[in-house]
């Protein structure tokens, strides 16, 4: 008939006719599964809970024979059908005879699958679709479809299904079987597995935890296929299961297999590129789920592999492959990027400075402490300056002629230098005791773990009977020694602390005393606007004052101190500001160099090291010199290329910056040698004319303003230069400059002037009155007629 179901109940499926013969003698007939994976329909019945189906599918061999279907590759196919010729040739004719048989049921039975395919489809194919119907498809590409089908049985929404696969755990490790077969393993079958096992873990998520906590090799299986992104991507949710109000264990198993460690190893320079990338992938990505993060439900958390992580172990590890070079330096600086930033201590929910150990016992889910990070990398700043200042590159053809090309591995570590310097200015690394606090907590952690191992191990021994009191003395023992070691440990902790603490309140009369001297010459300091010339011996003894400071700072300076003054000593941020204009048409260094340069000057100019780092820009960097002659070259390249200079957006920001620093702090309460820098004649003309200019251009209304008939502006974008500059000074660095086209829009500023906001609001009042007021037509037409005239 036309319609394909016509009378409807009447007609019998081709699966249920099938299912007739499914089971022999009580036992399922596999002879019918393949028929049953070849029909279209499997799917739909599936899901639409057929009966007869269901009980067929659930049965233990018919699971079996699934996997079989799925764990078998196309390779070990076409291996056995070579076994097959082989044994024919051996064979008589009487069985080659039967074989053959065989092949022509096989070959059949494809192509009345296409047929019946064909006709299902379309009825209505012409003379060639015939005749490729005719043609068999091969074994391979009969085993990758009923495969692809299996795939889809087992992870279906079927209860009963589920039920049964799961309650046959032999059948679950010859799924896993996948992950002991040689690499590289299929993307297809990786997919299915994923699949699988997602739903699994989805459906029996307790079933499931608990086969995956029984796996002692779980880490070696997976890290076999580290490049494998379905595998990883897997391993990645079972990691999201164990949260912090639901723990599951999987982070305990994970660091007990030494997860982080091996992670590491792969970003070694011997191993492959895809390899190293695969791996640094992964470790990213298992840090943005375990980010310090009290909104972000999808998020685990701090754990105990992040803190294993930025351990000093790990970290020397790490920053020693860096120094390598090449992909392991780009995989290593996109780690600690991502570790930075997803574990800042100050927006940590209750900040560890204001509790103690008995108001918030520490927890394995407590945030992780990046001292050990600043440290390991305040000791290896020298190397990484080496690379940063040693590293040459043959030129590079551009159309701008040819030039040195900056290399990724410098420009990595400008960005490892400006999220170190991040980093450095967390509130935690730069307190006294923040590093003292952290440490008691770390050793009060490991004791509890070792107590709670030790009451598992007891619970344990105590179910399997008194055969096992030897082993429990022995057990006990042990525990009592680990927790003895952590005593001592803890022991000669406080001593030190105690000694440190001496040594603190020396310190901190040193610093009164120092303060009282600050006071006097400060207090008397003449102002930088009623006398050009500073006191010669104020600025002597500010100077010394601030000498003394320093030294005082780096006999026992803090965390976030000691790579500020590795930075200063080794000359990097100074490196790196030449770069900017040695490089000026690399608009991503120029990103990070204003980054570090906003960093300085708008850190804190009274405690801590970073205010030398600001006084070295303007000393050493001779940072107002270099903006000058930077907007020098750029005027001179426009008069000879007709192009501005890739830089100058970047430039006009730092100088912004620069000019917020000295109005924010004058110079002669700074140093000396900040007050010679900004008092040149030069560098007077550049911020009182050039700089000046560039705001009136950046901030000129593309397009004019909006007048009325009369010929008076009316609307709230009436804006004078002088009122923008103001606007622009305090917002700084907020916003957002273009550093082409500014020239085109000099001609057009011949706006009127607003007397204050007010003004400005009631005038745009009027004018909205008079556009609702006003026959639109007419409107239109005055409107035009301004344009015209304009």
């Amino acid at each position: 008939s036309f319609w394909r179901f016509g009378n409807g109940y009447n007609e019998v499926s081709t699966i249920n006719n099938l299912l007739d013969n499914g089971f022999e003698s009580f036992a399922p007939n596999l002879e019918i599964l393949g028929d049953l994976l070849d029909e279209q329909e499997i799917l739909e019945e599936l899901a639409s809970s057929n009966i007869k189906l269901i009980e067929y599918l659930r049965q233990r061999e018919v699971l079996e024979k699934l996997i079989e279907y799925i764990i078998t590759e196309e390779d070990d196919l076409v291996d056995d059908s070579q076994k097959n010729e082989k044994n024919d040739d051996d064979s008589n004719n009487n069985n080659n005879d039967n074989n053959d048989n065989e092949e022509d049921e096989s070959k059949s039975e494809s192509s009345d699958y296409k047929r019946r395919k064909s006709l299902n489809s379309n009825s209505d194919s012409d003379s060639d679709d015939v005749q490729n119907y005719d043609q068999p498809e091969t074994i391979q590409e009969i085993h990758s479809r009923r495969a692809q089908v299996a795939a889809e049985i087992l992870s279906a929404d079927a209860w009963s299904l589920t039920d049964s696969f799961m309650d046959n755990h032999d059948l679950l490790s010859k799924l896993w079987s996948v992950l002991d077969k040689p690499c590289p393993l299929s993307m297809v079958l990786s997919t299915y597995f994923m699949k699988i096992n997602e739903h699994l873990l989805d459906m029996k998520i307790d079933e499931m935890l608990n086969f995956l906590l029984h796996q002692n090799n779980l880490v070696d299986r997976f890290l076999k296929h580290i490049d494998n992104p379905p595998l990883m991507d897997f391993l990645l949710k079972v990691i999201s299961t164990d949260k912090q109000d639901i723990p599951t264990g999987i982070i305990d198993l994970l660091k007990s297999q030494n997860l982080v460690s091996k992670l590491i190893s792969f970003l070694d320079p011997k191993v492959n590129a895809s390899v190293q990338s695969a791996a640094g992938d992964f470790i990213k990505a298992f840090v943005t789920i375990s980010a310090n993060s009290n909104t972000d439900n999808s998020t685990i958390g701090p754990n105990e592999l992040t803190r294993e992580l930025v351990s000093e172990k790990i970290m020397n590890q790490l920053c020693e492959l860096m120094l390598k070079g090449g992909t392991s330096l780009a995989n290593g600086v996109g780690i600690i990027i991502e570790i930075i930033r997803k574990n800042n201590s100050d927006y940590d929910f209750v900040p560890v400075l204001f509790i103690t150990i008995e108001s918030h016992p520490p927890t394995s889910r407590d945030p992780i402490y990046l001292g050990h990070l600043i440290k390991v990398f305040s000791k290896n700043i020298p190397k990484f300056a080496s690379l940063l200042k040693d590293t040459k590159l043959p030129p590079m053809d551009t159309p701008f002629g040819s030039i040195e090309p900056l290399g990724f591995e410098r420009f990595k570590i400008c960005e490892l230098i400006a999220e170190l310097l991040h980093c450095s200015n967390m509130g935690l690394l730069n307190d006294e005791k923040g590093e003292e606090i952290v440490r008691e907590r770390d050793i009060e952690r490991e004791r509890v773990i070792a107590l709670e191992k030790q009451q598992d191990d007891e619970e344990g021994e105590e179910g399997e009977g008194a055969q096992n009191e030897a082993g429990d003395e022995d057990s006990d023992h042990e525990a009592s020694k680990v927790i003895k070691r952590l005593s001592i440990s803890s022991t000669e902790q406080d001593n030190e602390e105690d000694k440190t603490t001496e040594k603190e309140e020396v310190k901190e009369k040193d610093v009164t005393t120092d303060d009282d001297k600050d006071s006097t010459p400060t207090e008397n300091k003449p102002s930088l606007e009623i006398q050009s010339e500073p006191d010669s011996d104020a600025d002597t003894t500010l100077e010394i004052q601030y000498d003394e400071h320093e030294t005082q700072i780096r006999k026992n300076p803090v965390v976030g101190d000691q790579l500020k003054i590795a930075l200063a000593d080794n000359q990097v941020i100074l490196v790196i500001l030449n770069m900017f204009f040695c490089f000026p048409w690399n608009n991503f260094l120029h990103n990070v160099v204003f980054d570090i340069v906003q960093q300085i000057l708008n850190g804190s100019m009274d405690i801590g090291y970073n205010k030398y780092l600001a006084i070295d820009l303007f000393g050493r960097g001779e940072i107002n010199k270099l903006i000058i002659e930077g907007q020098q070259k750029c005027e001179d390249y426009e008069q000879t290329n007709g192009l501005r200079l890739g830089y100058m957006g970047h430039l006009t920001l730092i100088a912004e910056e620069v000019v917020k620093f000295t109005a924010l702090y004058p110079p002669n309460t700074i140093h000396q040698i900040v007050y010679d820098a900004v008092s040149t004649p030069e560098w007077t003309v550049y911020v009182t004319e050039t700089l000046v200019d560039t705001r009136e251009k950046y901030n000129a209304l593309l397009g004019g303003s909006v007048e009325d008939e009369g010929g008076d502006e009316t609307t709230e974008d009436n804006i004078t230069p002088g009122e923008v500059d103001d606007d622009y000074n305090t917002t700084g660095n907020n916003r957002s400059l273009d550093s082409h086209e500014e020239d085109d829009e000099e001609g057009d500023n011949n706006r009127g002037n607003n007397e204050s906001d007010d003004v400005e609001g009631d005038q745009f009042s009027r004018y909205m009155s008079q556009q609702l007021t006003n026959d639109l037509p007419d409107k239109f037409g005055s409107s035009d007629e301004d344009e015209e005239d304009d």
